[in-house]
């Protein structure tokens, strides 16, 4: 009974679909999802119409020029999201994972940030030890900030400093040190600054900042940034400090890799510095995954050529003027 029970449950059930729905849900738009896909408008409105027919509900409904999520697709977004990784991680199981002769895909989230200090070393290893492995990736943003874990699902690794995620498996990868990034004409800055003069300079900061480590450290002591803009970018940041009065937080490690353009300094932190631990996070589904486990020990071997890179000296200096 309870195998005819199980192959009833999946009887007239095309698992196409889902596909189709997570795209669908997540682009709230049946040309954009149909682009997505590599299908046709109308083979992709026969899609919804099938979708909506399944669930007895419209799933997407117009409002204006845009359309928007009824009450249940927004409750399915989540778990479709996991669906499809499930469905992905089942169909690519593999009893062993030899990395010389894999051709596994592996969906990495990650910053720009965090791609210029570790992509180098990670992409060398892998090319190196499995060349027909491939790396997607993709750039980090506010959904994997929290305990997101239907977020966190859709990829096989996160690389975000600690104080961001909590309650998932991780590993420590290597630390870095919060810097000041301070325009060179800035007079109201010196070569060496306090949390006061500080305060009372227009920042730039990047999308995570009330998350940020650096941050918390400044409001421990009492500093409350007085945010003029916010960017999505790490690496966007000097250009929009060079020539104005904004300052801004950034790590050494990529301070020390940047082609800051003249008319940035690079300061040290006011207060005294707590280590930003930069760690790789996944689901706990992935934690037997032979092949993850693998992945994992190139992040951390990655994380190694890393650390023992020499770091330059704390002493306020001008970057290639």
């Amino acid at each position: 009974m309870t195998g005819t029970a199980d192959r009833s449950e999946l009887l007239g059930i095309d698992l196409n679909l889902l596909v189709s729905l997570r795209v669908l849900l997540q682009e709230r738009s049946v040309s954009r999802a149909a682009q997505r896909l590599g299908i046709g408008q109308p083979a992709m409105s026969t899609q919804l119409g099938r979708l909506r027919r399944h669930f007895a509900d419209e799933l997407l409904t117009r409002a204006g020029n845009t359309y928007m999520l009824t009450p249940l697709a927004t409750q399915l977004l989540g778990r479709v999201e996991e669906a499809v990784t499930g469905v992905r991680l089942a169909f690519s199981a593999e009893p062993s994972f030899d990395a010389a002769v894999s051709r596994r895909d592996f969906r990495l989230a990650m910053s720009d940030h965090s791609l210029a200090v570790l992509g180098s070393a990670l992409c060398a290893l892998v090319e190196e030890r499995a060349p027909r492995v491939r790396l997607r990736i993709e750039p980090t943003h506010e959904g994997f900030l929290g305990t997101p874990k239907q977020i966190h699902s859709s990829v096989d690794a996160v690389v975000l400093p600690q104080g961001y995620v909590d309650e998932l498996p991780h590993l420590l990868l290597y630390t870095d040190d919060p810097v000041l990034l301070v325009g060179s004409d800035n007079h109201a800055v010196g070569a060496r600054t306090s949390l006061r003069e500080l305060a009372e300079q227009p920042w730039v900061v990047t999308y995570d900042w009330p998350s940020s480590p650096a941050i918390h450290q400044l409001r421990s002591q009492g500093m409350e940034p007085r945010v003029r803009a916010v960017v999505e970018s790490f690496t966007a940041l000097p250009y929009l400090i060079a020539g104005t009065g904004n300052v801004a937080v950034i790590y050494r490690r990529l301070a020390d890799r940047l082609p800051l353009a003249p008319g940035v300094r690079v300061l040290p932190w006011p207060c005294r510095a707590e280590p930003v631990l930069e760690t790789v996070w996944w689901h706990p589904m992935h934690d037997t995954d032979p092949g993850h486990q693998w992945l994992r020990s190139m992040f951390v071997d990655a994380a190694s050529i890393v650390e023992a890179t020499p770091r330059p000296s704390d002493e306020p200096h001008q970057h290639r003027q």
